[in-house]
């Protein structure tokens, strides 16, 4: 199918004044109608964004709060579960102690027990000095005259 071109029509005085009027006056009522719609639907715009502000203003600070909220949650979790931790480490190394000490005091009482029993006596055995330190005590001694 051709296209065919438009043709420009130029407003034409053929002498009918009253439907000329009458077309001129459609057409006024026309963008009248136009530019009333238009101002409205920007008045309702401006309306629907000032209400959204609005709501965004009320809004942040509950966001702020509930952040602030989650914030110290987390910071409390953390802080719980240490606390946790240095309780759960401290209990047992107070029962690594304990049982050292029951350890010490059984194996005490089993001795005692032999030689109340046996009736002997152990020997104490002296700690062993290093052989630097009885190198010193011997050079500050005076030695002894043979007689």
């Amino acid at each position: 199918m051709a296209k065919q071109k438009m043709r420009r029509q130029t407003p034409q005085d053929d002498g009918g004044g009253m439907s000329g009027a009458m077309v001129e006056q459609a057409r006024t009522a026309s963008l009248g109608m136009v530019d009333v719609a238009t101002q409205t639907t920007q008045a309702a715009l401006a309306g629907m964004q000032e209400i959204g502000r609005t709501l965004a203003d009320m809004a942040t600070p509950a966001v702020r709060r509930s952040a602030q909220t989650a914030s110290s949650m987390s910071r409390a979790a953390v802080e719980g579960a240490g606390q946790v931790s240095r309780a759960a480490s401290d209990a047992m190394s107070r029962t690594a102690d304990d049982v050292g000490t029951a350890a010490r005091r059984t194996t005490t009482s089993a001795k005692r027990a032999t030689r109340k029993a046996t009736g002997t006596k152990t020997k104490r055995r002296k700690t062993p000095r290093p052989k630097a330190a009885r190198k010193a005590a011997r050079k500050a001694t005076p030695k002894r005259k043979r007689r």
